[in-house]
């Protein structure tokens, strides 16, 4: 029977600084993140980690070159295979994988603008997110450095060749040009709230927006009738006051009446 071998898996994202921190914190674990395995979260590494976030270090890299507000302030790789993979050996072929992923993003990118190479081993499948910043000289930008699909295809190539190079059995997964599919465009990430923060945090704020709305207008409302009700009982003593000193001030002045004998 013939043994299943595993593929090299690299995928490449942009990010801009408004998924930065959503980034940052994902791989450095500071946020909420379902599916992993928290006793295993020590075992996450990163050999670049200098005590600062990996946004921190994104846009220090960057520094002045960034000309735009959407401008493409860093790709990151995800770079690993499949969890069946790492079942015999796990800690040994993330090493490696780690190791060659690391040379590989250098190689890549340029080892200046290589800012973190975080290995999760909390997750079923370990895996590498590196992140590079996309900048030569004075000059950021992606096309710096992937300009065409074909470039996107060496990126593949070098990198199963880097992997099997390191002892890592994994083949290449079959070009486009054999499948018939496109290559897909490097997705611009969107940041997203944390599923926590989306369904409690800010449905939350709504509801407690709407009920001091609600609260504010039956307090309004109370307000008013009870300025009516004051209202109208001050104009109702006021009358009997007024009342009461006419009647008073008539008696004072009505002459006596002698009874007929």
């Amino acid at each position: 029977m013939e043994t299943k071998k595993f593929t090299a898996v690299c995928r490449i994202e942009k990010r801009d600084k408004t998924a930065l921190g959503y980034m940052s914190a994902h791989n450095l674990r500071t946020s909420e993140t379902p599916h992993i395995d928290a006793s295993r979260t020590p075992q996450n590494f990163d050999p670049l980690d200098d005590g600062r976030s990996i946004a921190q270090r994104v846009k220090e890299r960057v520094g002045d070159t960034a000309k735009r507000k959407d401008a493409v302030l860093a790709a990151e790789m995800v770079l690993t295979a499949h969890a069946d993979f790492f079942k015999v050996d796990r800690m040994a072929k993330a090493e490696k994988l780690h190791d060659a992923a690391l040379e590989f993003a250098e190689e890549l990118w340029g080892k200046e603008n290589v800012v973190s190479a975080m290995l999760h081993m909390d997750e079923d499948a370990p895996h590498v997110h590196i992140v590079a910043v996309p900048r030569k000289g004075d000059s950021l930008s992606w096309k710096n450095f992937i300009r065409t699909k074909y470039d996107l295809t060496r990126i593949q190539d070098a990198w199963h060749a880097k992997v099997n190079a390191y002892g890592l059995d994994l083949g290449r997964g079959k070009p486009a040009k054999d499948t018939g599919n496109r290559h897909s465009k490097p997705r611009q990430s969107k940041p997203r709230p944390f599923p926590s923060l989306a369904r409690s945090g800010f449905a939350q704020v709504r509801e407690s927006v709407k009920a001091a709305d609600e609260l504010k207008k039956r307090l309004d409302k109370r307000a008013q009738e009870a300025l009516s009700a004051l209202d109208r009982q001050r104009v109702a003593q006021a009358i009997a006051n007024a009342s009461k000193a006419q009647l008073e001030a008539w008696a004072s002045h009505a002459q006596p009446v002698r009874p007929r004998i």
